[in-house]
């Protein structure tokens, strides 16, 4: 079952970086009051950003599933892939608002990023409990406090992901629908992991 639950949060991170890639950019540049040369840089940055998140949430996805329980220096790392996530999502809606303004693309990586950055702190070795014992090669959890947030965020984001990519698969972009279901996928398979199954 853990094998299975550590795939279910690989693979859809894997799928993510090639969508990331597939796509070329969260969001089109929009033309407006700001310069071109800006919206055209802004936009180019955007591509990047896609590919750097999606290969951020891959990272932190392939570190807890299957290098948790065996290297040493967990919770330090789970503090830092957070870290570097959460300043993603800032960097990625600055930097559409510079093209032009945050489209439903932008928003939801951006929250893909903040989600993500909050499970992986909540599955961090050295929290009290959300729900996996301490044999677990996640170690503890969020505390009891934050745990009903964190569920209810993630929760949450797997049915905006969801929507996401009923809504991109309706006007024909496969990819992209693609990549919000797999986001929706990885969440929910995070959520399992730091819920008791019995």
């Amino acid at each position: 079952m853990t094998e299975l639950l550590h795939a279910g949060m690989v693979i859809p991170a894997s799928i993510g970086v090639c969508c990331s890639v597939g796509t070329g950019a969260w969001s089109t540049p929009a033309t407006g009051s700001a310069g071109r040369r800006r919206v055209v840089l802004a936009g180019a940055m955007g591509r990047v950003l896609a590919v750097v998140a999606a290969l951020l949430m891959l990272g932190a996805m392939v570190d807890m599933a299957f290098f948790a329980g065996s290297v040493p220096g967990w919770a330090g790392r789970s503090i830092a892939w957070a870290a570097a996530m959460v300043a993603g999502a800032i960097v990625v809606v600055l930097t559409a608002r510079a093209a032009g303004g945050v489209t439903q693309l932008d928003l939801h990586r951006a929250l893909g990023l903040v989600v993500t950055a909050a499970l992986v702190v909540a599955l961090h070795a050295g929290a009290p409990d959300l729900g996996v014992t301490a044999s677990s090669a996640h170690g503890g959890h969020a505390t009891t406090s934050s745990a009903p947030v964190i569920v209810a965020g993630a929760v949450a984001f797997a049915v905006y992901s969801a929507w996401h990519a009923v809504r991109a698969h309706r006007v024909g972009s496969r990819v992209r629908a693609l990549d919000a279901a797999a986001m929706a996928g990885m969440t929910l398979a995070m959520l399992v992991v730091s819920i008791p199954l019995g």
